[in-house]
């Protein structure tokens, strides 16, 4: 049996127990996504025009309650943000996810209220809209981004993110690392936190970032090289089996 991955960690090869067959770059041609011609206002979305906003829209069951207090402790340097989140279709999982985060901002004195927003589900639009209207993307440390994460680059938000130790905690690293940005990958979750403050109120930073991103944005879209990588694969196994 054979599993197939991008490259990624040196020590992937002792996660699996099949043969390791390795893709050139990201592994995928990923299309670079339409935004919309239309940008709406933060007005308009429900936002606050006055706050520095951390984007935070994985899916609610990634988030684990041991990283629980980067939010706060990110909200004591940067009083003026709001961290948003969507809601998880389930009432009852957004609902222990908000209680969780009430109780690690009260541990270091703060209001959850005060600075948590979770947005509704969103269509298309709203939602790169959304990414449009952010300042900040936070990867999720045990689970990272992909396509949320792509889209977030496709709207110039800096990404910041800390590479686990298996795959599934390492895409945006792969994507940072294939833009040519790696002011934002941090080593630990402390740093992790000391750059999404540093973006919080450093904005000439955060504006060499978009600019960084903009200019080097079709390095990770439309990419054909791990298409290459996987059609070399293939006629390797056919040319075995002659």
């Amino acid at each position: 049996m054979l599993f197939i991955v991008p490259h990624s960690s040196k020590k992937c090869y002792n996660h699996y127990s099949e043969k390791l067959i390795r893709l050139s770059n990201l592994g995928i041609a990923y299309a670079k996504p339409s935004l919309p011609p239309q940008r709406k206002t933060r007005l308009e979305m429900g936002l606050a025009e006055d706050k520095i906003i951390y984007l935070n829209c994985q899916s609610l069951f990634k988030y684990l309650p041991e990283n629980d207090d980067i939010f706060p402790r990110i909200a004591r340097q940067v009083p003026h943000s709001h961290f948003i989140f969507i809601c998880h279709r389930s009432e009852f999982v957004t609902h222990c996810f908000q209680s969780r985060l009430s109780q690690a901002f009260d541990k270091y004195g703060l209001n959850w209220q005060d600075y948590g927003v979770m947005m509704p589900q969103l269509e298309q639009n709203d939602y790169f809209q959304l990414n449009l209207l952010a300042d900040i993307y936070l990867d999720n440390l045990s689970w990272s981004g992909g396509n949320t994460t792509l889209e977030a680059i496709a709207c110039q938000l800096p990404v910041v993110t800390c590479p686990g130790e298996f795959m599934r905690g390492r895409h945006s690293y792969a994507i940072l690392k294939k833009l040519g940005i790696t002011e934002t990958i941090a080593t630990d979750k402390n740093h992790y936190i000391e750059i999404a403050i540093r973006l919080g109120l450093d904005n000439q930073w955060r504006q060499t970032i978009k600019d960084y991103t903009k200019v080097n944005i079709d390095t990770v879209f439309n990419d054909q090289t791990s298409v290459e990588s996987l059609e070399r694969f293939y006629q390797s196994v056919v040319g075995e089996d002659k």
